[in-house]
């Protein structure tokens, strides 16, 4: 089972970074979170198990899709400015999403977790079929 999971904000958001980093990731021994990355497309390149994506950084709605396609062992959070933009986003991206601006540290921290939680059960499903 993993020891550490890996998390990466694709982004531009410099303030929202820092908050994540001090209010919750160094708080959390079973996380790494890495340096910011304002790329969308260094997606591939990143071996992280949950990326925060702010989905208004890609090019157009086919890199939305394949984003939310992603391999089965990472998981994706949206990053959404409004859920004016969310709704904009293609009816086949169903993702969980963090408003930026309106949700509350707590708010976010709750979806993070959940997040974990549900790969850590993926894992230890796929562990004890083995």
């Amino acid at each position: 089972m993993k020891k550490k999971w890996v998390i990466k904000q694709i982004d531009d958001d410099k303030v929202l970074h820092f908050l994540l980093k001090k209010k919750i990731f160094d708080h959390r021994a079973d996380c790494t979170f890495l340096p910011l990355d304002e790329n969308v497309d260094s997606i591939q390149k990143h071996d992280a198990d949950i990326f925060l994506v702010n989905f208004g950084l890609a090019d157009n709605e086919s890199s939305l899709s394949h984003l939310s396609k992603s391999e089965s062992n990472r998981a994706i959070i949206a990053l959404v400015n409004s859920k004016k933009q969310l709704n904009q986003l293609s009816a086949e991206i169903n993702l969980p999403y963090i408003e930026k601006g309106k949700d509350s540290i707590s708010k976010i921290t709750d979806i993070i977790e959940s997040t974990i939680f549900n790969l850590y059960e993926r894992e230890r499903r796929i562990t004890m079929s083995i």
